[in-house]
């Protein structure tokens, strides 16, 4: 029997894919480069090459596809590289298309998630309601506060469909800016929305939104060569002036 390369599975987003195209998958193969002080971490990657065999939606076969729906790529990859969705987040395009890869980001309209105050009802005005009213409103500013993100902070990120650790470097609650160490590098483009959540004692909750506005870039070797991204940061400098 012919030997079939590793399967990608996921929702194409722009462009059109065609059986026999050329594409890049990243981040890829990553490395950790050896940690300094401070939460910033730096990494290497090499996005994956491959050519597209096949196409799926379902059980039909398509000689192309286009946004819409859920499909499912047939690839020249070794299967071992897309065992045990170890490509889970990744993103596909083609060479020089396809977003930066990030280690480090910088965020703005940083916008906290508020949770709905009950709804008050006709008793509302009796004095014992009045006191459960207060009582509740307190509550509401001790959850917000909770809520609040701290320097220091170990928070976890979804863009798109990646997920990752990371630790908050700086916040600005005035000026709704958020930089952020990432524990594993992401795969995102400029002015992606993504959701923020905060680890607690009780695990990690979804807390606020915001938008990718600038970040320091991973070293990209291999395939796609240099990584198409505006000039990123040094390691150990901030992504913008240190704003309060």
């Amino acid at each position: 029997a012919e030997a079939k390369g590793g399967a990608l599975g996921g929702a194409l987003v722009r462009g059109t894919l065609r059986v026999g195209d050329v594409l890049e998958v990243r981040p890829g193969a990553v490395t950790e480069q050896p940690r300094g002080p401070g939460p910033r971490r730096s990494f290497t990657c090499e996005p994956l090459g491959t050519i597209v065999q096949e196409i799926k939606s379902g059980e039909i076969a398509l000689d192309c596809a286009a946004p819409g729906g859920l499909i499912a790529l047939g690839t020249s990859l070794c299967p071992s590289q897309c065992a045990n969705d170890v490509l889970q987040g990744s993103v596909v395009g083609l060479p020089g298309q396809v977003p930066p890869i990030w280690q480090a980001l910088l965020l703005t309209e940083l916008t906290y998630i508020q949770e709905e105050a009950p709804a008050r009802t006709g008793s509302d005005e009796d004095s014992s309601d009045a006191e459960e009213a207060a009582r509740a409103a307190r509550r509401a500013a001790k959850a917000a506060r909770a809520r609040k993100v701290r320097a220091g902070d170990q928070l976890r990120l979804y863009a798109g469909a990646a997920c990752v650790d990371a630790t908050a470097v700086k916040v600005s609650g005035t000026r709704q800016k958020l930089e952020l160490a990432l524990h594993a590098p992401v795969c995102a483009g400029l002015e992606t929305t993504v959701a923020i959540e905060k680890g607690s004692v009780d695990g990690f909750q979804l807390v606020a939104h915001a938008r990718i506005s600038q970040g320091d870039a991973c070293e990209v070797r291999g395939a796609g060569g240099a990584d198409p991204t505006p000039a990123a940061a040094e390691p150990d400098e901030p992504l913008e002036p240190p704003f309060p």
